[in-house]
């Protein structure tokens, strides 16, 4: 059943980081050199570049995946030495790869929206753990304002996380219109007390929190989304997969994860309520994350 439902995204009008022939081949001895480094090597990695030194005194938060996504500013960093160590550092495969997963989101918010036929009401949607929120921000940014009216609620427990969205909104979204933004502090643990409305929710985003809940939070969570989901609602989340990285993500940079396998995860959506044959699970190029997009 599964092997219906996973594929790799090479969609060829969206610009992937991939590995060229020679990349691949060094990074045979690359990787291997990295998974062998001691996680005290972490203070060389900071005093080598200042954006590296933000990723991993913020890792785990909004901060650190923002610096990932712009690729460490290079244009601001000044010596020589400097940005020799940004491209060795923001172009590991996890570096590529949450910028692909970042991608692949907001093709996927994309393709939501544009398929819903025009409506009076508001299409609802709700960011779990939304962090910058950029991907939903990019992907409005590419929708006709005038062809259906969005609400969206961002639920984050990082006030820094919230206040950066806001911030993100007014730079991205430059047009006016009327569409509905909400942003609440809290947990995913309290859901319940802001979206109490069954059958409500058009879209529910999470992408990025289950990397750190076990399977059983994951159920539990995914459960709960499911009947606050319109009979049609569709489910976008994402987990990170075991890779050749891991070990040093782990040990030297310290971003401790919990990964999976799109079994896993496939099981854990259908056990909720999803339908088995209305799920897709889409690894990005380097097959590092996976997302899935489940309709209820």
């Amino acid at each position: 059943m599964l092997e219906k439902t996973l594929y790799i995204d090479n969609d060829p009008s969206i610009d992937y980081e991939r590995l060229s022939p020679i990349r691949k081949f060094s990074d045979i001895f690359f990787i291997t050199f990295l998974n062998l480094l001691p996680s005290g090597f972490s203070r060389f990695i900071k005093k080598s570049n200042n954006y590296a030194k933000d990723v991993l005194e913020h890792r785990t938060t909004h901060r650190a995946l923002e610096v990932l996504y712009n690729h460490g500013f290079p244009t601001e960093n000044k010596s020589a030495l400097q940005k020799f160590f940004l491209k060795i550092w923001f172009n590991l495969h996890n570096s590529k790869a949450v910028r692909n997963r970042l991608k692949l989101v907001r093709k996927e918010i994309i393709k939501f929206i544009n398929q819903i036929d025009k409506r009076d009401d508001d299409i609802k949607i709700l960011s779990i753990a939304s962090g910058s929120s950029r991907a939903i921000f990019e992907a409005l940014s590419k929708i006709d304002p005038n062809e259906n009216r969005v609400s969206v609620t961002f639920l984050d427990r990082s006030t820094k996380a919230l206040d950066y969205s806001k911030d993100l909104k007014e730079k991205v979204i430059d047009f006016e219109n009327s569409w509905k933004f909400h942003w609440i502090k809290d947990t995913v643990s309290n859901l319940d007390v802001h979206v109490n409305q069954r059958n409500s929710l058009d879209l529910v985003e999470i992408v990025g929190l289950f990397d750190y809940f076990n399977n059983k939070k994951v159920l539990e969570v995914l459960s709960n989304v499911y009947k606050l989901m319109s009979p049609k609602g569709t489910l976008i989340t994402a987990n990170i997969a075991d890779n050749k990285e891991r070990k040093f993500i782990t040990d030297v940079v310290g971003w401790s994860m919990i990964y999976k396998e799109p079994t896993e995860m496939f099981d854990l959506v259908t056990r909720a309520g999803f339908d088995k044959d209305k799920i897709k699970i889409v690894y990005e190029p380097l097959e590092i994350h996976f997302v899935i997009v489940a309709q209820k």
